[in-house]
């Protein structure tokens, strides 16, 4: 179990996914009504990012996207890379970070596409800045092992597509 102080009183949660919920929902102002473990607590959190996408410009190109939650003890990042499927609709796959030294996996993120907006895509310095801070492509996800493609966050094959 996982202690959270979000609402101002102390309670726990199964997994970290319920704690940044927690916190998420807390911003929203509404935490302290809800059980957390239920599926009404994550479809209320699903609601709110749904709403502010809405409000927001919809995703219309294939990049690299960042989706920035912040709490009142942190700020959680994702990283989900955008692409266009065979039917013509754009979907996102979210960045999966192993353990240090481990290639990294972009996997499929169902329903993501709906609360990324165009705003939230990331320059190619950004997504550079991103990949030499993790030693990762910062378009495929890959694992950078020569020098050159390491100071750059991105690899030979991949600049050329970026």
């Amino acid at each position: 179990m996982i202690r959270c102080k979000s609402t101002g009183v102390e309670h726990r949660h199964e997994t970290v996914t319920q704690v940044r919920n927690c916190y998420a929902l807390e911003a929203a102002g509404g935490a302290a009504a809800m059980d957390l473990k239920t599926p009404e607590f994550v479809t209320a959190i699903q609601r709110k990012e749904r709403a502010e996408a809405q409000l927001a410009a919809k995703v219309t190109e294939v990049g690299i996207y960042r989706k920035v939650i912040t709490t009142k003890d942190a700020t959680l990042t994702s990283i989900y890379r955008v692409r266009l499927g065979k039917s013509g609709h754009f979907y996102a796959d979210a960045l999966q970070l192993g353990a240090p030294g481990t290639k990294a996996k972009f996997i499929f993120a169902p329903g993501a596409i709906k609360i990324l907006t165009a705003n939230m895509r990331m320059t190619k310095d950004e997504a550079k800045k991103y990949g030499v801070q993790f030693g990762i492509c910062c378009r495929c996800g890959k694992v950078l092992e020569k020098d050159k493609s390491v100071e750059a966050g991105i690899g030979p094959v991949c600049i050329k597509k970026f």
